[in-house]
Parts: structure tokens; sequence; C-alpha cells
């Protein structure tokens, strides 16, 4: 009886792709979501320290070109993991740079124990080029000292990037380089060390952001419109299924939109507003979707 209401088909299948969603979203926050050890100030100061070591890489290929680095586990390393997470996740995103795990557990050792040399000024034989006995696609092993601090409206992190790098010409040979000592800040010590803006001001910034919300509005409804040829062999095939995946295709299409005019950047504000346009995506393809059926 439901199935002769006009739109209902398209109605009830959105609901179960809504239904969908919300489980995929427990799914992602219980085993995919990374770790939170650090508290906001820490977290935001160590994501500051790491946008400057990728900045110092983005250096390092265009002087040496694409390069594999083996990232170590990070000293004083988060319960769950969250420094050594967020560091692989922000340097693989630098172009030409590609940060992997030890491929091999003796590979960890003996480059822990070269570390330690060389951070704690211990007086210990340091032998680098055994370091790639076991990882001859590596060009450098990376290890982290990521200590954070943070008060009542400010944070601070004072990275150390001990290197590991490999002769460009002679494969065999290594050097330990010099440390990069890098600060992260966030909070109020982030915007006391920030130099005053200057550039055309409040307008430019805010036409920046004007523009954005007009093309993002238009597309929600140029979407919906535009596949109505496809929309038509879609009812004719009377089926929930393909109704409810035509409406998800929709709505994703919608979400691409933001994603391309935000730069694909995954920042939480971003996410939020994914939330957002998927639900007015969602909810202008299922009106748009239901007059069309109506009318066919």
């Amino acid at each position: 009886m439901l199935n002769s209401i006009p739109g209902w088909k398209v109605f009830s299948t959105g609901i179960g792709i809504a239904g969908l969603g919300i489980v995929a979203f427990f799914l992602w926050s219980w085993f995919l979501k990374a770790p939170d050890d650090l508290k906001p100030l820490e977290r935001e100061a160590y994501e500051d320290a790491l946008n400057r070591l990728a900045g110092r890489y983005e250096e390092e290929v265009r002087k040496r070109g694409q390069l594999r680095v083996v990232l170590m586990p990070v000293q004083d390393e988060t319960s769950h993991g969250e420094k050594r997470e967020r560091a692989f996740g922000r340097l693989n995103a630098t172009p030409g740079l590609k940060v992997i795990k030890p491929p091999d557990p003796d590979l960890e050792s003996r480059a822990i124990t070269i570390f330690k040399g060389v951070i704690g000024n211990k007086e210990e034989p340091v032998e680098p080029a055994k370091v790639f006995d076991r990882a001859a696609e590596a060009d450098e092993v990376l290890t982290l000292q990521a200590p954070v601090k943070a008060g009542a409206d400010s944070g601070r992190c004072d990275l150390i990037a001990v290197r590991i790098v490999r002769d460009s010409e002679d494969r065999k040979k290594a050097t330990v380089a010099e440390p990069w000592n890098i600060e992260g800040l966030s909070g109020a010590a982030r915007v006391a060390s920030t130099p005053a803006a200057t550039g055309p001001g409040f307008w430019s910034n805010a036409w920046d952001v004007t523009w954005r919300v007009l093309v993002m509005l238009s597309a929600l409804v140029v979407i919906a419109f535009a596949g109505l040829p496809v929309a038509r062999l879609i009812f004719r095939l009377d089926s929930n299924l393909v109704n409810g995946v035509y409406l998800g295709v929709l709505t994703l299409g919608d979400i691409a939109v933001l994603l391309a005019l935000c730069g694909f950047q995954f920042a939480w504000w971003i996410i939020a507003l994914a939330v957002v346009v998927m639900l007015a995506g969602g909810f202008i393809n299922l009106r748009v979707l239901n007059a069309m059926e109506e009318n066919l």
C-alpha cells in the first residue's frame, strides 16, 4: 500500500541509506578514526611542528627528487600512537614524499641504537649504512622526538627530527644528518608569533567565502536537475535499490563539489560542512526526484 504513494519508494530507500550512513559513522569512529590521546592545544602545537617538518621535506624533494622515508616509532609516544599516526598522515600528504613503516624488525633495533647515540650524545659505534641492509628501497630513516606541553591558553612542541640519509651516488654509504630542531606552537603562543596580516583585508576574505557558498548552493540544484535523463531510465526500472543508489550518487556529487571548492583538504570544519551538505543535498535531491517521479 505504501509503495502506491508517489515518491514513497525513493523516500523509504533514503531512510535506509541514512541508516547505513549512521552505521558507517560508528564503524569509522570505533575502528578507523585516528587516536586522540593529546589534548587540543598539545595536538595543535604538534601539528604545527609537523607542518614545518613537511616544509623542510618539500625543500629536500626539490633538491633530491622523490624520497622514500622509513618512519621509526616516535620517542615519548602516546599510549595509542597518536603522534606517529599524525606524522604518517601529514608527511605522506607532502608531494614527492612516501613515508612507510620499518619493513624489517632488525632495522628498527639498529636505527634506535643510532638515534640514541645521536640524541643522547652517547659514545657508541655508529654505522648508519647498516640500517639499510634490509631496506634497499629507502632513501632515509627518520625518528622524531616530540615532547609537547600545554598551559591554559597555549601549547608548545619542541620537535627533534633525526635522519639517517643514504648517499644518492653510492647507495652503500649513509650519514646521520644534522638534526632538525623545530618549534610548534598553539593557542595564544601561536597568535603572538604570527606577524600581522597585510593585504586587502576583510572584504577580500569575505568574498572568497561568499563565492564558494554561492557555487555550492547552485551545485545542489544543478546536480539534482542535470540527471533528469538518467532519472527517467531509473524510474522505469521500478527498483527501490536502484533509486536509492542514484540518490546516494547525487548526494556524493554534492560532497565532491564541496571538497573541490575547499581544495580537497580534510580539516574538521570541512567535515562538518560535508555533513551539512550531505543532509541538504539529500533533502533537495529527494524532493526533486519525487517531483520527477510524479510527473513521469
